[in-house]
Order: structure tokens, then C-alpha cells, then sequence
């Protein structure tokens, strides 16, 4: 959470992990309020899962510095390129892992899975065995069998607790990682298997029917730790009980092909529909003997993972220890974010164009490729990003697609285009849930698109290259959070003389279209989407910019609300709203006019959606002889199912006067825990009022017309929701008056723990705050919290729609 630098971030109010089985049944047995629901998990759609059949999938375990080391007041690692994800897991060294909210909420936005771990490594014996016997009782004796033939006993305790703490958290599934032997030989690691298969069992009972139990290759059916680096006979059983298998990474290049063959290889009457794509096929980035070294390097291994795509189904890739391009180099000297964000950048989506790679930081010994293996010839260096497909987020008729475009850090925060805290020296701000998309069609250079012949793009002569076009993310100026996308567009002057019947100083008109984002959306459904852009620099005579929706199949017509244009902030900042509606089905024209019915769910199932991306058009014009350039931000993208895509007037008739939102969110009141130390809110929505006798159906006999009175919106997007909250406090004046909420000092955002509802603040707090705010010594000191929400949709409530509260020291 983004806080005043003067400020300490309230505690978790619940444990991040647990270092023994005994600490989870000592949690378990204590009083304590549930965690707070958090943003559950949402699959891509069924469209896009069908465009990759055939192709593996990817798998990214963060291992970073034993984990849990993100912090508000400070620049850290965080995870950005979600699009080419199936499963995210949260690693760490604890015996139970649970993935931060944070990290869950981000990874749910984009339809990604995120899984917790559960681990024993050495001395973890005992535990191990326990986790089979299950919770033992201090006062009742354990039943015991007549028949020493018999195996222990076998208790699903630990399996219902796991899924039990999964569901709670708002995660996914497990990571089972055995790393140390199994005393009990056979019957242990059978017991250990049928233990799995309950465990897989309870967890898509507990979170559904997408939750994951994934095996780690390393404790074999003898009971030894050996790793097999591939699917055997050794630990078919635990691939078996399980959802999928994760292979250990020192694997020589003939592996993913002997896996491949083996796994044909099984009978199919008991291979549980088992796919090559269940088999995540491990590759670690610190290289630690995997193939390639690692690295810059890492590609070499996931192209022989390719390799076995070719002949079929794809195996699968599980990338280990991602954020090596920043635990690598954060202590050397002259390290920054910046630096970091290229190497990210190289690895996962490449150079931009013909510019070299960033140099990657200096493998170390450790890192170096096997050197017992055979050596092979690969070609250039391809990013993580070119062996996947892009997967877009949720379809936004069920999960809203909102982006500030923030890579879940930053060094300021902006709200409505106003800087409201700025970082001390070089510190800075960490929040994983605050992230967003950061265009995943746009790195690591945008593709440009002329618009059609007739339509926008102009007359385009035979051979004119195409404007360039770059992105960065740009950290000093943004509309909401901490940053905002940079596009930056270059016409250069012609290099050759001007035809005969050319005039070199003519203007000339062009227009391009350059996506941003995938999207997946519902046929014959109407949309509303927004743009919050800001130009920074121009050269042209004439610059327009415009949304515009494409299909995969084509583009959608845009369909007019009336409130189109654009609409102007004091900071600069310019907003464009439009109304789209898609084809009825992708059989039928790439247009549509406007659906004039009341909203609806949507019908049509999830692998009939449509796959398309939001693009931004520029219209420009330029001379040849000069050319032209042009620099904007983009603070804000939103696309969201239209909640009333009746036309409805935007003024009452007559008099001019703007008619209200139809559905207005509001915070509906504030109040101050004492004894928690925390603000919590209560959150509602209006409506607009209601005329009986001016809407559809008027004029025919009440009684038998057909069109009810109102028309509800439907779906799970029917109503806005909120993304975060920003709280601001105000110390009253000697005159025991406020100055109001737009003097208030900003001085953070809920989202602790996942607790989007409420917000720490304790006596000190309050002190530093009465102290920021000059408050007079003397008297009783009294301050006034606000809080302010942001919709999924990206909206800032008007401070009218805001509530309060008092709190007195």
C-alpha cells in the first residue's frame, strides 16, 4: 500500500506462513475473524484457452530472498508480464506458504493461478509423517489395528485444513515439494500418494474446480530423495494423484522427449486424462546446472522444451527464480529500478527493434551450463514471452479491465492527474495489488497499424514506411497511482527528393491504429470503454486521438452515448469515453450498430468469444520534408459491460440540465475502531430518479404494457465496484473547523492484507499527521480521516460521494 513517508504500514492481522504443521493447528484452534474476501479467481476466457491448444503452458515459481520481502515504503521486485502465465506460486523456505494478497489479487486480474507451497526439506521428517496421521489429540488415545499387516493410519486432516486455508486466503492450490526422504519406505510414500489424491480432492471442493495440487519431482516410491528431472516409473504415482508435475531442472536435452514418449506410454486407462501439458518442465533462471546456464540463456532450454510441441501436444515450462534480473545486481553500485526494468524487459519480451539487448548481469560460476552435458547449437536469443502465447485478461462483462498502468511501484502518487505524495530521496513505493496491465501489446516495441484505406488512414503512397513508435512507463507524471504508458511516435523526413507532381511541403493526413491491450469479449454484447491520455509534445499542424476496438476477425463500429467527446482536466489530462457493441456471433459481419435492448448476461459460452485488443488511433498530419513527432501518456484504460445500454438523454429535456449517473457508488459512512486502531467504511450505490410516465411504453394502456417500469442490469459486473481507496486526514483548526476534504493531506491506500475496507492508524500515526498538518500544541487535537474510493472502472468519487470521520486525541 502507497503511504505518506512519514507514516508506518499497519501489521497483517493474520500470519503469512507457517513453519510447522503444529503452528497451522495452533491457528486453527485460536478465535479470530476470517480474512477478508479478496478478488477471486476468474479464468481467461474459453476463446483464448482454444488458441493455444496444442502449445505448453507456462508455470513461474518466484523464489525471492525466502519471500515476503515486499514493502510499502520501498522500491521492490514485482512481476509484470501475466499475459504469457497459466500459474504463478509464491515460493518460499517455510513449511507452509501462503502467497501474499497482494500477489494473488494481481495474478487474479489477469486471470493467472496462484498457488501456495507446501515444503519439507531436511530434518522435516516428523512432519512429514504427520502430515499422513493428522492432528493428534492430547487427551484421547489414537485407535490402534488387531491386524499388524495393516498400514498407520491415514487422516484427511491436513488435506481439509490446506484447502480449508486456501479458500480463506483467496488462492489457488499447492505446490507439494518433498525434499527430504521418506523413512517409511513403500508404504509411506504409497500412503503419501493417496494422501495427495485426498488432498486434490478437498481442494477443488474448497476453491473449485480449477484448483491445482501440483507434485515437485524429488522423493521417488522407495522413499529417497532423487530427483528424476523427468516423468519415470520412479514418481509416476504422485503425478498420478495429482493435477500436474514439476520437474526438477538438471536435465539433459534428450528429457522432455523421453518424458513425452513415456507419458504415451501409459496405458490410458490410467493415465486420468493426463496431458503432455501437465507436465511443467523445470528451467531455473540462476541456472544451478540447468541447460543453458540460466540467465540470458535460459531460452536454450525452453527450446528444446519447444522442440517437443513440435511432434504434438506441448509439454509445458516451469520457470524457476524469475526475479534473478534483480536479486542479481540490487547490490552493486549504480543499481536503480530503472537499470532493473531492462533487464526484465530483455528477458521476458526482448530488444526493442534492431537495439541490442540489455546487457544481462554477470552469471557467476554457479550459473554455468552443465558441464558433464553434451553442448548443442542454438540460435539468437529469443525472449520468455516468443515460446507462449498472449493470453488476455478476464472477459470484462466478468471482471472489469482497468490499467493505470502501473508496474506495482512508483515513487509519487496521482490522483485525477494531481501528484498527492512524493517518496523521500530515493525511497519509493511497493504495492502488488495496486498493479495493473502494463499494455501487453506494446513490448518491447508497439506494433503500428495503418488504418484503412478510405476509412481514417488517408491516401498511403506505395512503400511509405510506417511512423516509429515506442513505449516506456513513466514514473513523474500519471492520472491515478504511481505511473502512466508513454507512446512516442517519430514520422522522419523523407529521404529522397519529392516526385514531379509532389509537393514536399504539403501536408499530409495519416492515421494508425497501435494496440495496447488483448481483450476477450462476449458476442452481441455492449461495452463501455474510456481512455485518460495527456500530450506532452507535439509537431504537428493536426493531432486526434481515439479508442478504437479490433477484432481479431475485424474491427467493431463504435457506438456513440453522446458523451464522446473529450472532456479536459485542470492538470492537462483529457478523457474519451466510447460505446461498442460486438457482433451477435463471429459468423456474422465484423460490424454492428447499436443493440437498443436492456443489458443481459451473456449468453454465448466462453469459447465463442471473441479475441480482440483496445488500440489507440492517432490521426496526424506532417510534410515530408520535416516529418513530425509526437509524445503522450496514457493514464487510464477501462472497458467494462455496459450496465444500461439504453440511449438514454443525457440533460432533461427542456432545460438543459445534465441528467445524474444512472448508478452512482458511494462510500456510505466512516468509522474509527478503538480498540483495532483502524477506519473501517461501508460501501453502496444510487440511482438515478425514475419517471413512470416518460420512459418506454408510454402512452399505451398501463395495464397491459409489456415493458416493466425499470429494467435491472444483470451479470457480475451489473453494479460498479471499487479497486482501492486513498485516505486523507485533516486537523481541525483553532476555530474547531475543517478546511475541507481538498486541503486533507494524503496519507495512504487500504489494501494491507487484503483488507480493501479498512485502514490502520494508531496514536502515532495521528500525532505525525496533526504534526504534518502544523496543527496548534494546546487544547484537544482532533483529526478528520477521508475516505475516497477508486471504482473498477477507474473512477475517482466526487468528494460529495466520500464519507468521513472524526477521530479525537
Amino acid at each position: 500500500m502507497p503511504i505518506h513517508p512519514q507514516l508506518t504500514a499497519s501489521a497483517f492481522k493474520h500470519p503469512q506462513y507457517f513453519t510447522t504443521l503444529q503452528e497451522l493447528d495452533a491457528y486453527n484452534a485460536q478465535a479470530h475473524h476470517p480474512p477478508a474476501p479478496i478478488l477471486p479467481y476468474i479464468a481467461r476466457s474459453g476463446a483464448a484457452v482454444k488458441s493455444a491448444e496444442g502449445r505448453g503452458k507456462l508455470l513461474v515459481s518466484h523464489d525471492y530472498k525466502g519471500g515476503y520481502t515486499e514493502l510499502p515504503n520501498a522500491r521492490c521486485y514485482t512481476f509484470n508480464f501475466w499475459s504469457s502465465v497459466d500459474t504463478f506460486i509464491y515460493f518460499s523456505h517455510h513449511r507452509i506458504t501462503i502467497p501474499p494478497s497482494s500477489w494473488t489479487i494481481a495474478a487474479h486480474r489477469q486471470g493467472v493461478k496462484m498457488l501456495g507451497v507446501l515444503i519439507f526439506e531436511g530434518g522435516a521428517e516428523s512432519d512429514c509423517l504427520r502430515l499422513l496421521l493428522g492432528r493428534t489429540s492430547a487427551t484421547a488415545k489414537p485407535t490402534r489395528s488387531s491386524n499388524p499387516e495393516l498400514s498407520i493410519p491415514l487422516s484427511n486432516y491436513y488435506a481439509k485444513a490446506l484447502a480449508k486455508l486456501a479458500a480463506d486466503r483467496g488462492f489457488d492450490g499447492w505446490l507439494l515439494n518433498f525434499e527430504c526422504p521418506l523413512a517409511g519406505g513403500v508404504e509411506q510414500t504409497h500412503l503419501t500418494s493417496v494422501w495427495i489424491d485426498m488432498m486434490r480432492a478437498e481442494v477443488k471442493s474448497a476453491v473449485g474446480d480449477h484448483g491445482q495440487v501440483i507434485w515437485y519431482d524429488s522423493v521417488v516410491i522407495t522413499g529417497q530423495l532423487a530427483w528424476q528431472d523427468r516423468l519415470n516409473y520412479w514418481n509416476l504415482p504422485f503425478y498420478l494423484s495429482s493435477d500436474s508435475i514439476f520437474t526438477n531442472y538438471t536435465w539433459p536435452i534428450t528429457y522432455p522427449a523421453l518424458t513425452k514418449k513415456y507419458l504415451s506410454s501409459i496405458p490410458s486407462s490410467l493415465r486420468r486424462n493426463k496431458s503432455p501439458s501437465s507436465i511443467w518442465v523445470g528451467v531455473d533462471v540462476w541456472g544451478r546446472g540447468s541447460h543453458g546456464g540460466g540467465g540470458y540463456g535460459s531460452y536454450k532450454a525452453i527450446e528444446h522444451v519447444a522442440e517437443a510441441e513440435e511432434k504434438g501436444e506441448g509439454l509445458s515450462v516451469a520457470l524457476f527464480g524469475q526475479a534473478w534480473t534483480w536479486e542479481s545486481e540490487q547490490d552493486k553500485e549504480g543499481w536503480n529500478w530503472e537499470r532493473w526494468w531492462s533487464y526484465e524487459k530483455g528477458l521476458w519480451v526482448g530488444p526493442a527493434g534492431s537495439e541490442p539487448p540489455a546487457p544481462p548481469p554477470q552469471i557467476t560460476t554457479q550459473q554455468q551450463d552443465n558441464p558433464r552435458r553434451p553442448r548443442c547449437e542454438h540460435g539468437p536469443f529469443r525472449s520468455i514471452s516468443s515460446f507462449f502465447p498472449t493470453l488476455p485478461p478476464p472477459n470484462p462483462s466478468l471482471l472489469p479491465f482497468f490499467t493505470s498502468f502501473s508496474p506495482g511501484t512508483g515513487v509519487s502518487w496521482f490522483v485525477n492527474g494531481q501528484k498527492v505524495m512524493q517518496s523521500e530521496g530515493e525511497g519509493g513505493w511497493t504495492d502488488i495489488e495496486k498493479q495493473g496491465s502494463v499494455g501487453d501489446l506494446v513490448w518491447p516495441q508497439p506494433k503500428v497499424i495503418w488504418a484503412e484505406e478510405g476509412e481514417a488512414g488517408g491516401y498511403i503512397e506505395e512503400g511509405e514506411e510506417k511512423p516509429a513508435v515506442r513505449s516506456a512507463l513513466e514514473m513523474g507524471d500519471a492520472w491515478l497511482g504511481g505511473s502512466s504508458l508513454r507512446i512516442s511516435l517519430d514520422v522522419p523526413p523523407r529521404p529522397h527528393p519529392p516526385s514531379p507532381t509532389e509537393n514536399e511541403d504539403e501536408e499530409l493526413f495519416r492515421c494508425v491504429r497501435v494496440p495496447i491491450n488483448s481483450l476477450a469479449l462476449t458476442p452481441g454484447t455492449t461495452y463501455d470503454a474510456s481512455m485518460t491520455y495527456k500530450i506532452t509534445s507535439n509537431e504537428s499542424e493536426y493531432v486526434d486521438l481515439a479508442l478504437c476496438i479490433q477484432l481479431d476477425e475485424g474491427d467493431v463500429e463504435v457506438v456513440s452515448d453522446g458523451n464522446d467527446e473529450d472532456q479536459v482536466s485542470a492538470s492537462g489530462w483529457m478523457t474519451t469515453r466510447i460505446r461498442f457493441t460486438t457482433p451477435s456471433s463471429s459468423s456474422t459481419a465484423t460490424t454492428a450498430t447499436a443493440v437498443v435492448e436492456a443489458a443481459a448476461p451473456p449468453t454465448a459460452p466462453a469459447d465463442a468469444d471473441f479475441l480482440a485488443s483496445i488500440s489507440l488511433q492517432i490521426s496526424y498530419t506532417y510534410t515530408p520534408s520535416t516529418g513530425t513527432s509526437l509524445s503522450l501518456l496514457l493514464g487510464l484504460l477501462s472497458v467494462s459491460q455496459s450496465i444500461q445500454p439504453l440511449p438514454l438523454p443525457l440533460s432533461v429535456p427542456g432545460t438543459g440540465r445534465a441528467l445524474p449517473r444512472r448508478v452512482v457508488p458511494r462510500v456510505l459512512f466512516v468509522e474509527f475502531e478503538e480498540r483495532g486502531k483502524e477506519l473501517r467504511w461501508e460501501t453502496g450505490v444510487t440511482f438515478a430518479p425514475l419517471d413512470l410516465h416518460g420512459g418506454i411504453g408510454a402512452g399505451r394502456d398501463p395495464e397491459e404494457n409489456p415493458i416493466p417500469a425499470w429494467v435491472l442490469a444483470s451479470g457480475k459486473t451489473a453494479y460498479p465496484g471499487f479497486a482501492y481507496f486513498n485516505i486523507y486526514a485533516e486537523a481541525q483548526l483553532p476555530s474547531l473547523r475543517f478546511e475541507g476534504a481538498e486541503s486533507a493531506i494524503f496519507i495512504g491506500t487500504s489494501g494491507v492484507d487484503g483488507e480493501r475496507d479498512s485502514f490502520g492508524i494508531g496514536e502515532r500515526e495521528i500525532e505525525t499527521i496533526l504534526r504534518l498538518n502544523k496543527s496548534e500544541d494546546g487544547g484537544q487535537k482532533v483529526v478528520r480521516f477521508w475516505v475516497q474510493g477508486i471504482t473498477d472502472r477507474g473512477e475517482v468519487l466526487d468528494w460529495a460521494d466520500c464519507a468521513s470521520v472524526d477521530v479525537a486525541i
